[in-house]
């Protein structure tokens, strides 16, 4: 599309060239500064205001950062320092950002592209306890097909996103 606009642009020089424009630009002069600054606030202004409209996250701006799960689970992981992490089962829900911790492998959630390799990276975390932590959404660590019995739940949480409800779940892995 890009491209294309160069043929606009000279459209419009050629426009300007004409002496109805010129002399109607002679007369406006000393207004288009204003105007075109009104111009581009009123445009600021509506698109701000369509943006808040039409967006399907804005609820997000009514909750405080200690009423999100990402939140409440990074003050139990960062208890302890030097923490790994693996959101397990779901794309990144920001858990990494909020806590300040590092991935528990090359992997760090479950993409889209749900490649053999990713799963098996992610069940060796869990079955070989590499992780610290394990976050997982909607079901529990034991409903999937892993060795949960290296961890415990320690928190839950439920949030609405996108107009879902969801669950989220801790698991801190027991030391022995």
């Amino acid at each position: 599309f890009f491209a294309f606009s160069v043929f606009g642009l000279i459209g419009i020089a050629w426009l300007l060239q004409s002496p109805q424009v010129r002399e109607l630009y002679d007369i406006l002069a000393g207004r288009i500064p204003r105007l075109a600054q009104g111009i581009v606030a009123l445009a600021l202004a509506v698109g701000v205001i369509y943006s808040y409209v039409t967006s399907s996250n804005t609820y997000l701006m009514e909750y405080e950062k200690e009423d999100m799960p990402q939140y409440q689970f990074a003050e139990i992981i960062n208890q302890k320092e030097n923490t790994t992490l693996l959101n397990f089962g779901f794309l990144d829900g920001g858990f990494y950002y909020a806590a300040d911790v590092s991935p528990a492998c090359e992997y760090f959630c479950t993409f889209n592209i749900n490649t053999v390799d990713m799963w098996y990276a992610h069940y060796d975390v869990i079955n070989g306890k590499q992780a610290d932590f394990v976050v997982t959404r909607r079901r529990e660590l034991s409903e999937y097909n892993v060795d949960a019995s290296g961890y415990e739940l320690v928190a839950t949480a439920s949030l609405v996103f996108e107009n879902y409800p969801f669950d989220y779940y801790l698991y801190k892995v027991v030391e022995e």
